[in-house]
Parts: C-alpha cells; structure tokens; sequence
C-alpha cells in the first residue's frame, strides 16, 4: 500500500504499426477476428454461431457509429487506409489494453492496495500516433530525445 502506480494504455496499441493485424479481408475479417476474442466470454461461452455474429455485429455497429461521429475530428478513418483497418485498431485496442488498464487502476485504487494510482490514456500527438510506446518520451529520459512531444507537453506529463 506505500506503492505510487502509473498504469495506462494508447487508443492505438493494437495498430500495424504496433504489433495489430492487417486487415486485407475487409469487414468479414474484423467480424471473425471479434467472433474470435469474444467466443470464450461468459455471456457468449455457449452461444451458437449465428448468436455469436449478432454480437459482434453489434458491438461493430457502435464503433462504426464512433467512426462517424468523428468525435476527435480526425478524418473518419484517423491514418488508416480503410475503415475496416480503423475498427480493428480502435476494437482490440480497446479489448486489449485500455480495458485492462482502466480495470488494472479500479482494482489497485481499492481497499488501500497502493499509495496512489495514476491511469491514463494517450490519444497520440495531436490525435494522432498513438501507437505502442509513443508516449514514453513524454516521461522518460532527459527530454533531449523528444521526436514527437514538445517540451511543454512533456512538463504537463510529468508535472500531473
């Protein structure tokens, strides 16, 4: 309970340039990959295929309506080259690691389990690469090595 924790995640940990897939098969390829990661779930642990495809169809028809809203006024489609390769980046970004992240903070802000807990999430310079491991420069180092992050960005990080 003396610990003082950092834990968080980037909206695009999952992306080809971060260790995500490719996605060349279009959207029957993000529709099987989510079947896939949320097969052994326990709502869907029994369901049948058909049940399983509803849900996945679902849980895209609410990220597609993300994408549309454009919320962060990137461009519907942010850097991606389709909107197929959007919602696989942004799904298993989320499924991955930010809901980790977001659940890892919950449990060590608990009952005393740490000193204190700080979770974020990095949405990239700008909006924009936000991929694995970007977001250290801003707080590691001497500051001297800074690619994407200015300065001042880097003293709001570490002044937080």
């Amino acid at each position: 309970s003396h610990l003082s924790v950092i834990v968080g995640a980037n909206r695009e940990e999952l992306s080809p340039e971060s260790y995500g897939p490719e996605i060349k098969g279009g959207r029957e390829e993000v529709l099987q990959r989510i079947d896939w990661e949320i097969a052994g779930m326990p709502k869907t642990l029994h369901a049948t295929q058909p049940e399983l495809r509803a849900r996945s169809e679902c849980l895209v028809a609410v990220y597609e309506a993300e994408r549309s809203a454009d919320p962060w006024r990137l461009g519907r489609t942010s850097e991606t080259p389709s909107p197929e390769q959007w919602l696989s980046n942004t799904i298993f970004s989320d499924f991955g690691h930010i809901a980790c992240a977001e659940l890892i903070a919950q449990r060590l802000a608990s009952g005393g389990r740490s000193h204190s807990i700080y979770r974020y999430q990095f949405d990239g310079f700008g909006g924009r690469g936000a991929h694995h491991g970007h977001e250290l420069e801003l707080c590691l180092g001497d500051g001297s090595r800074l690619e994407r992050g200015s300065e001042e960005a880097r003293k709001m990080w570490l002044d937080s």
